[in-house]
């Protein structure tokens, strides 16, 4: 279930940016135009009858390919497409007309609002004049969806790659003074956050700010979400509170299945040296808690962390001597014949292959004390 989750992990700013490469030199060799007169009215732009029928349709409250209204307007009209994307982009009034069969649904009209603004943020994609970078920043300040946040904030770092960071770290921590609106929604904030990480690199100030928030004053996907962006072995600093912090709700008894997946998460990615509060966490998740968390917790004690904290492992003995689950069973052998084979004998039974294999690492190990007299 675990590698499940974990492969099902959203991954679309990736692609996004990776999709947007090939068009890194193809940026406009004139300067582009907006005309504010157009963004202030868009009732009164002028346009042939065509154009104009095209143009109305993207103001409808249930339009009909909007795709195809937008690439007829951006070859009849080149000189005004930037003007008409722009201008509908930032639009925040009522349909235009209805059809008969139409009902006053606000929340169609959103449905409609978020279709015809991500078709334009997919044209503006290609028009990456830094005209365009103002009226994206302006478009930010009141955008609270989760999918036109990471659209528009891709389309300004294609423009100005210093902005885009900027503007994320606003969407992405709520707590600064110059926090969006869109940063009281967790899904804009996940998204700001892969944004970070995937534009800025997972040790930018940014990054850190934005992963701090998730990791310490959120619970749930978001955490997670948080946790799983990590790779193994870094931003230690971080993790480590996140997991006491877990620790913590699981000794309240508050974690439920989304929780104790971040536990997991955020466990199997902890290395080096670990303390006394860490240790004491882990071993006591190892003899306590369910099969996917006991399991982790005893594998990074067994092979990720380095510590030399005195702890008493007859609880732990005894879960993996008692414990009807065979997984449960194994990742505690394991851990105790790495590092306590004495303790596996009276837990694994004298005929287990566990047993063996304790024996054969106190015979190791006498031979290497004894060469060492040498």
């Amino acid at each position: 279930m675990i590698s499940h989750r974990l492969s099902s992990l959203p991954r679309c700013i990736g692609m996004m940016l990776l999709s947007l490469v090939s068009l890194a030199w193809s940026a406009p060799l004139h300067a582009a135009s907006i005309d504010p007169s157009v963004i202030e009215n868009p009732h009164n732009v002028v346009l042939d009858r065509a154009s104009n029928n095209r143009w109305q349709a993207l103001f409808e409250q249930n339009p009909h390919w909007v795709a195809r209204q937008i690439a007829y307007l951006e070859t009849h009209q080149p000189d005004l497409l930037l003007s008409l994307l722009t201008s509908r982009l930032l639009y925040r009034g009522d349909p235009w007309q209805r059809r008969l069969s139409d009902t006053s649904n606000s929340l169609l009209w959103k449905r409609t609002n978020i279709e015809v603004r991500s078709a334009i943020l997919r044209t503006l994609r290609s028009h990456r004049d830094p005209i365009l970078g103002d009226y994206l920043c302006q478009y930010l300040v009141y955008e609270d969806d989760a999918g036109l946040v990471a659209s528009a904030l891709v389309d300004l770092w294609l423009i100005d790659p210093l902005s885009g960071p900027t503007w994320a770290i606003r969407l992405a921590d709520p707590r600064g003074p110059l926090h969006l609106p869109g940063s009281s929604k967790a899904s804009v904030r996940e998204r700001c956050l892969s944004f970070l990480v995937q534009t800025s690199g997972i040790d930018s100030p940014e990054s850190r700010q934005a992963l701090e928030w998730a990791l310490m004053h959120v619970t749930g996907t978001e955490r997670n979400h948080a946790i799983s962006l990590i790779p193994a072995g870094t931003q230690q600093d971080l993790l480590i509170p996140a997991v006491l912090r877990l620790f913590a709700e699981f000794k309240q008894g508050i974690l439920d299945d989304e929780e104790q997946f971040g536990l997991v998460l955020a466990t199997t990615r902890l290395t080096g040296v670990a303390d006394h509060d860490l240790v004491v966490a882990l071993m006591n998740l190892a003899v306590h808690a369910n099969r996917a968390v006991a399991a982790a917790a005893a594998t990074a004690l067994a092979t990720s962390l380095q510590w030399d904290v005195a702890v008493a492992v007859n609880d732990l003995a005894l879960r993996a001597q008692l414990d009807p689950d065979p997984a449960v069973r194994n990742s505690l052998l394991a851990f105790l014949v790495r590092l306590y084979p004495s303790a596996v004998i009276g837990a694994a039974g004298p005929h287990s292959p566990w047993t063996d294999l304790a024996n054969h690492h106190q015979r190791l190990q006498a031979w290497e004390d004894e060469r060492g007299g040498h």
